[in-house]
Formats: C-alpha cells, structure tokens, sequence
C-alpha cells in the first residue's frame, strides 16, 4: 500500500476511533459511567477466533457485538482486516502487545466471561481479572484444560475456587464433596456406589 493512502487510512481510522470512543458508553444504577476502551497501536495476539475483511472499525466493532465470543478485537490498519479475540487483555496481559499497524478495542457492552456456555473461562480467576476484580460470586461455565469439556461450577469471588457441586448427581440424602476439579459423593451409612445409589444392607441403630 502506498504511504499516502495507509497515512489516510490512519487518519480515517483515528477519527473513527475518536468518535466511536465518545458514542459509546455505560451508566450503571448507581451513576457511574464507563467509555469503551480503545487502544492505538497495541493488539492481542494468539486469541483471535474470527478474521473479516472491512476499512469501517466502526463494522468491525459491530461484528464483535454481534458475535457473544468476542471479548475484545484488533484492527489491522493496512490490510482493512477485523480480528475478533475470545479474551481481552485484562486476562491475557501477557499476550497484549505493541503492534504499530493495529488498534485494539475492548468489546461494550461486555459479555461476562462465563456467563454463557458458548464462553467457558479457564478458571474462577480468569472471570475475576476479566471484570477488575469486582466479578460477583455466583454460577459459571469452565473449559479447565480447555478440552472443549465444559463444566457448569459455583465460582466463590472471594477465595476465587471453584465447587464443582452445582449439578451433582449424589442420591439417598448424600453429600456432595468439591475435590479439585470434579466432585465425590459421602454416603449416608449403609448406602454406597460413586453416587450413594446402591444400599449395602441392613443399617444398625446403635441406640438400640
């Protein structure tokens, strides 16, 4: 690409950027209002699910919105190319660096990371650092070794560990143990089997 037409394509980016920023914003209940994050010259790398083709970041972004995958996206200012990212660099900061021909934007409204099955987080923490530390202590769906075997656990914000009790299958009155990452079942005396549902024999009342 000529250098005039790329330096054009960089102011009309900029612009682009400049006024999508303003447009776009959230106010919570309690008045506090956030703009859309938008970064020059900086992308995620090795996150990206989805590449189109499109001179508009304004599209680009549309894309991103419409898709419940999309954390977060680069524009790549030369080729006219949006790349759509599964992870945002709150939880990938590691990955997120200098890149003199993209913009990184961060996805808004945001979609919690594992709120929804089609986007399992890694890990209790992983939600936590998406949302700065202020994720709220509740339901989610984990990918742990990112096996494509998602699991719907209770993620507890504080301590961020995961118990993997929400959907046990524990019988006859039996407990429900979080080991690690899957759950074992404590029977109730005389019942046994991985869910308490064989009955062993004969239960003894020791009071009598």
């Amino acid at each position: 690409m000529p250098q005039y037409i790329w330096l054009a394509t960089v102011c009309f980016v900029v612009l682009s950027l400049t006024d999508l920023s303003k447009a776009e914003g959230h106010c919570s209940a309690h008045g506090r209002c956030e703009e859309r994050e938008s970064i020059t010259f900086k992308a995620l790398i090795g996150h990206t699910f989805v590449t189109l083709q499109t001179l508009n970041p304004e599209q680009c972004h549309e894309r991103c919105r419409e898709d419940i995958r999309c954390q977060s996206l680069n524009f790549v200012i030369r080729k006219g190319l949006c790349e759509l990212n599964n992870r945002s660099r709150e939880t990938k900061p590691q990955r997120f660096v200098f890149d003199a021909e993209r913009f990184y934007f961060r996805r808004w409204p945001k979609v919690i990371l594992g709120s929804t099955e089609e986007i399992p987080a890694e890990s209790c923490k992983e939600i936590n650092l998406n949302e700065n530390g202020k994720a709220s202590s509740g339901i989610y769906w984990l990918d742990l070794k990112r096996s494509d075997k998602i699991t719907q656990v209770y993620c507890d914000m504080q301590t961020e560990v995961a118990s993997f009790c929400v959907n046990h299958q524990c019988l006859n009155g039996a407990s429900c143990v979080s080991i690690d990452e899957h759950y074992e079942c404590a029977c109730l005396p005389g019942w046994n089997g991985t869910y308490c549902h064989s009955f062993a024999g004969k239960i003894i009342d020791k009071n009598k």
